[in-house]
């Protein structure tokens, strides 16, 4: 990544965290304009719930095709930290959760490459339903739509950057991405300077597309 890359993703990033913040401080000012209640009764029925109904998904799970959905909210719950680390990295290119150690590590990205073919999938099944068998329930305008499109190009984007970055031989824990290596082989004989440059777009689709998402 070059000086002036950095300097426009920082900058980008500092905006894009700053819409964010105004947002969840208006959310909280909305909230504060709530009658108060204790929330801190009855805390192991409350931590229950959470993990059934918010982490478990099992009201979602319940409906048709719920465990789609299931499976695209675990994708992100996966990935988030590897996009902290992506968004870190933008800034300081040396940073990466490496320190965490080498085992760790790659179980992550393991779990990172992995899901991301998770999401692509579940998201591909999403389109299929909202086309083909889409319920009264959902309106196919254009939210429909837009959001599960973000996410596909994501995923795409992570790919397209990670085995152009593999078939360059850029990728130090390469071998705990066994999806991206699969799938490097697209970019055999194509010309390394050719390959660079796509990697340096996908990254940027990808980043782009985080910020819009988050």
């Amino acid at each position: 990544m070059t000086g002036i890359e950095r300097i426009v993703f920082a900058i980008i990033a500092v905006a894009a965290i700053l819409f964010f913040l105004k947002n969840l401080f208006r959310l909280i000012a909305l909230i504060c304009l709530g009658q108060w209640e204790n929330r801190f009764d009855r805390l192991w029925s409350r931590l229950k719930n959470l993990l059934k109904f918010g982490f478990g998904q099992l009201r979602v799970m319940a409906r048709k095709f719920g465990v789609n959905h299931f499976f695209i909210f675990w994708s992100f719950m996966t990935l988030v930290i590897v996009y902290v680390e992506f968004l870190i990295n933008g800034m300081f290119p040396k940073f990466n959760l490496g320190f965490l150690g080498r085992i760790p590590y790659g179980l992550i990205l393991l779990a990172a490459d992995i899901m991301s073919l998770v999401a692509i999938t579940a998201v591909m099944i999403a389109f299929i339903r909202r086309i083909f068998f889409r319920p009264k329930s959902i309106s196919a305008n254009f939210e429909a739509f837009f959001i599960p499109s973000l996410i596909a190009t994501l995923m795409i984007a992570y790919y397209i950057s990670n085995t152009c970055e593999a078939s360059l031989g850029n990728l130090k824990m390469a071998t705990w991405l066994p999806v991206t290596n699969r799938l490097a082989f697209i970019w055999a004989g194509t010309d390394p300077h050719t390959v660079h440059i796509i990697a340096r777009v996908a990254w940027w689709f990808h980043a782009m597309v985080l910020f819009v998402l988050f």
